[in-house]
């Protein structure tokens, strides 16, 4: 009988010690922070005490982009939120969420902020349109124009993300991040209009790491752009629609 310090666990009693999902836990796995032995059945099994050691703060391997290992478990849950918003969204946005958080912190690094700053602008990319969860999902599979007041409703999901983190303590930072991300540097944005420095620097990066994704993103009402003709829309919206400095560097990020 193995001693505690030898017990095999599975993936998904392993996802219970560490209140993460299974799809974690296989990454840990693969990226070399859980090691791990595979029975004569292909299965991988870990030890005990390596899944606990991840629990401890002090543990590195336990730290996420974007975050720390005090809000591992909630980001978890976060990522769960996300697959729904993407599934509700359009079978073809899959991992919208993640690549607009990659790019915003590309920028964010370009432009040489704080390492904690970098990892709020990722964490809110990745949040940025979860206010989506309280629009009607027809109206954001529906294929072809939508109405004024339809448009309107959806205009509202950068409202409710910022309602939906600002209740939730370790999130509320992002807030403003994620309720300006549609905002316009000409002030004709959405949904307050903000103008300029108005707009929070983070929500400026995602708004342009946003626009980038979804030209170059397949949805149901029409194909992606090519990322040199989506990358042409980005420049030419300089100025007026995107912060100039900040669109200056996210080419440097593509290049």
């Amino acid at each position: 009988m193995p001693s505690t310090e030898e017990r095999l666990l599975s993936p998904k009693r392993a996802a219970e010690i560490l209140a993460v999902t299974q799809q974690t836990v296989k990454k840990y796995i693969y990226d070399g922070r859980l090691p791990s032995m595979t029975t004569p059945g292909g299965h991988h099994r870990v030890r005990e005490s390596d899944v606990r050691a991840l629990l401890k703060p002090s543990q590195p391997d336990v730290r996420r982009e974007g975050t720390d290992a005090a809000t591992v478990p909630l980001l978890e849950v976060v990522r769960c939120l996300v697959t729904v918003i993407e599934e509700l969204c359009d079978t073809f946005e899959s991992g919208h969420g993640q690549r607009v958080a990659d790019r915003a912190r590309a920028i964010a690094r370009k432009l040489g902020m704080s390492q904690k700053d970098q990892d709020q602008v990722w964490l809110a990319g990745l949040l940025h349109d979860v206010g989506k969860l309280m629009v009607d999902p027809q109206l954001l599979r529906k294929e072809g124009r939508l109405t004024a007041d339809e448009f309107r409703k959806v205009q509202q999901h950068p409202v409710h993300s910022g309602e939906i983190l600002g209740n939730v303590r370790e999130l509320a930072e992002l807030t403003r991040m994620v309720r300006h991300h549609h905002e316009r540097v000409d002030g004709r944005g959405y949904p307050d209009g903000l103008l300029g420095d108005e707009i929070p620097t983070a929500a400026r990066i995602i708004g342009i790491a946003e626009a980038y994704d979804s030209m170059t993103s397949r949805a149901a009402y029409r194909e992606a752009l090519s990322p040199r003709d989506a990358m042409g829309h980005v420049l030419a919206g300089a100025g007026t629609v995107y912060d100039q400095d900040l669109v200056a560097s996210f080419v440097q990020t593509v290049n």
